[in-house]
């Protein structure tokens, strides 16, 4: 008679652990990638608005610089002196000349 041979199977005892922390890396990926799109949206939402207040700032800023330079006008200057009573004595007048930007 021929020897009989048992084919044994291998009992895998870690097989439980493998799946399950398949499983959750699987889900923390799918997790990650939903997490990092809605940041990347948040993110660009606020992008948005800064470029909005820079535009606003910059056109408040032309605005400032057009009023400062009217109302700085030399002649504006003296006529409300002389409206108000002041008069310039030619020697202590001094002009010093800016560059504006």
């Amino acid at each position: 008679m021929a020897k009989k041979k048992t084919i044994k199977k291998r009992v895998h005892r870690h097989r439980g652990w493998i799946i399950f922390l398949f499983l959750l890396a699987f889900i923390g990926r799918i997790g990650s990638a939903i997490f990092l799109r809605a940041y990347q949206a948040s993110l660009s939402v606020q992008i948005q608005k800064m470029e909005r207040q820079i535009v606003s700032l910059s056109n408040e800023k032309e605005a400032l610089s057009v009023d400062i330079q009217r109302l700085s006008n030399y002649n504006r200057i003296v006529g409300l002196a002389h409206q108000e009573g002041y008069e310039s004595v030619n020697q202590n007048v001094i002009t010093i000349a800016t560059k504006n930007p």
